[in-house]
């Protein structure tokens, strides 16, 4: 039998995964071969130890969370979303503006950052399998400066204008400020109350 892991076990015919992880992932002699295994690591003890088939590590996604001029924001909304829009994890981030998901299943996800009196930021779509490390790197957020030139003006709700009435999704677009699905006179609202303030 495999060794249990909450990140995927090879069950014969599929990869499947269970509610909790074995004390046996990567818990075998280092000493011994694990060459085979396409994860990596210390040999699993369980039945498919140094096959392709070995039971699977976890995957790990970070990145920071920083205004445009790259000090970091502290408790930051980080939401980890399915390529189909579905929520899979949030936090916040730390003092250090970093932020971390773990044990995350293979699949391909994007990274939602917002806070209040910020644009939304979010990341492309990207890939993880299991083992690897994804670091998104720094994502910024605009204080409302939606075309990114230092100040909250009339050129940002000029970009709203252009956009009224747009269903959006997630990730939402900058345009869409209050990130409800649709681009409307709520987001220039809130663009409005923040005019000529530096971002």
């Amino acid at each position: 039998m495999s060794a249990r892991p909450a990140y995927g076990r090879w069950n014969g015919t599929a990869w499947v995964y269970d509610s909790e992880t074995s004390p046996a992932i990567g818990a075998g002699d280092p000493a011994n071969d694990n060459s085979r295994s396409t994860w990596g690591g210390r040999i699993e003890m369980g039945a498919y130890g140094n096959t392709a088939e070995a039971s699977r590590p976890p995957v790990s996604i970070s990145g920071t969370a920083a205004h445009v001029n790259l000090t970091v924001i502290t408790s930051a909304l980080v939401s980890l979303y399915t390529q189909a829009g579905t929520p899979y994890n949030s936090n916040l981030s730390a003092a250090n503006g970093t932020f971390q998901f773990n044990n995350v299943p293979d699949g391909s996800y994007y990274v939602n950052v917002s806070k209040a009196g910020y644009a939304l930021n979010h990341t492309p779509v990207f890939t993880v399998s299991a083992g690897s490390a994804v670091n998104t790197g720094t994502l910024t957020l605009q204080y409302y400066d939606l075309n990114g030139d230092g100040m909250v003006n009339i050129l940002d709700l000029n970009s709203i204008v252009q956009h009224l009435g747009e269903i959006t999704h997630q990730p939402y677009p900058v345009y869409d400020v209050n990130g409800d699905g649709v681009v409307n006179d709520s987001d220039l609202d809130i663009v409005e109350q923040h005019l000529d303030i530096s971002s």
